[in-house]
């Protein structure tokens, strides 16, 4: 086959700065929503929505996850018939969420927001699978800017519940239901295949699910509901960085595809470690930014602890791309199922034994994020210049 060639490694970097650009955009308006509901209903109401969130997580990752993987590496027969299949669960899920909302608020809020991310993912998956996340993730700024927009409009003019709001917020995937008709409309949706490669799919994202939202759950049920909050805006931006990654490695789907998810067609690893490396002193000094203008201890401090995660959980999102890309789903699946267990258990273990149940959730992340990048490196670097593209 020869050696892969890349391509224009600018063009690529660039894109995933533009990417990066929208992303934060989205994550900043996000913020914006947290503030306006800390402000308007205080941190406890955060926190029951904060949860709420996190649940949505660990119903959507595990659903959408046999269609995320396969995206960028079918053929073009079959991924109209994967975005449409995808397309069709996430609005069953979504509406039945907001059937739910009024009676049982965090059953209802995880299922419609999960519901609407995963209806949502199947409209950008064409941008994904081109390449192209910076398109992708400019759809989701201006989803974010309907649901805040919207949001204000009513604390502006009336008394809204957190149920209301929360309303409010998944409402602003409607508009993206309708805008993906047209790509599905005349294509007939399948069940997914049943097969070990399916079990072992599912199966590690069900584990990244409970890695990336299962600890927020985990420091409200042994801390308190306000920790889980301040807790989840740390995490929001360390998975925003970590999505930074992601992107960047998105930009190579199509040499990847075409090589066998070879190294060598991937992003090279010079790039990623700078921007890793970035990412990581960014969130640090945050945290520093917060600790000088007094902000809570709890949260600049989690803010400073996590900036060592945020740095191995860039080089993680590019390294999960690699390997999604060269099929090793089991290994994927290994990794996942290994390192979520060891974060929760170092989460109720050091919530029982640290009074800062915040400080201990963090400190459990560092650990099993150092276990998981080094377990993904070993893999995939082996032996410096040297790629696997086999299922092992």
């Amino acid at each position: 086959m020869g050696t892969p060639i890349r391509g224009n490694d600018t063009g690529r970097t660039s894109r995933a700065i533009l990417s990066a650009v929208w992303m934060f955009g989205g994550r900043g308006i996000g913020l914006a929503w947290s503030l306006m509901v800390i402000g308007y209903l205080g941190s406890h109401a955060f926190g029951q929505f904060a949860i709420g969130i996190a649940a949505a997580s660990l119903i959507s990752i595990p659903i959408d996850a046999y269609y995320l993987v396969r995206s960028p590496r079918v053929d073009d027969r079959q991924f109209p018939t994967d975005r449409a299949s995808r397309w069709w669960i996430g609005v069953v899920v979504f509406t039945t969420g907001l059937v739910l909302l009024p009676f049982w608020f965090y059953g209802g809020l995880a299922l419609s927001k999960a519901g609407g991310d995963i209806y949502f993912n199947a409209q950008k998956s064409t941008s994904i699978r081109a390449g192209k996340p910076d398109t992708a993730f400019a759809l989701d700024t201006g989803r974010q800017v309907i649901s805040l927009v919207a949001g204000l409009s009513l604390v502006l003019l009336a008394h809204p519940s957190i149920t209301v709001l929360s309303f409010v917020y998944v409402a602003g995937f409607i508009p993206f239901a309708a805008i993906t008709l047209p790509l599905i409309r005349g294509v007939r949706p399948e069940l997914p295949e049943r097969t070990r490669r399916t079990l072992a799919i599912v199966t590690e994202a069900i584990g990244g699910a409970g890695y990336a939202q299962g600890d927020i759950v985990l420091v409200g049920a042994f801390v308190s509901v306000t920790a889980a909050g301040y807790y989840s805006l740390a995490s929001v931006v360390l998975w925003s960085i970590a999505s930074v990654g992601q992107n960047y490695s998105f930009t190579f789907h199509e040499p990847l595809r075409e090589h066998a998810g070879h190294v060598d067609a991937g992003p090279p690893l010079r790039i990623s470690a700078a921007l890793a490396i970035a990412s990581g002193i960014g969130m640090a000094g945050a945290g520093v930014v917060m600790h000088l203008f007094g902000v809570d201890r709890d949260l600049w401090l989690c803010f400073v602890i996590l900036a060592i995660p945020a740095t191995t959980r860039f080089f993680s999102a590019v390294f999960a791309t690699i390997l999604a890309l060269q099929s090793r789903d089991h290994l994927r699946m290994r990794i996942s199922v290994a390192c979520v267990a060891l974060k929760a258990a170092g989460i109720v273990l050091l919530a029982g034994i640290l009074d800062d149940g915040v400080v201990g959730a963090a400190i459990a992340f560092v650990v099993a994020d150092f276990v998981a990048f080094a377990w993904a490196y070993l893999a995939l670097y082996p032996k410096m210049g040297s790629g696997k593209a086999v299922e092992r």
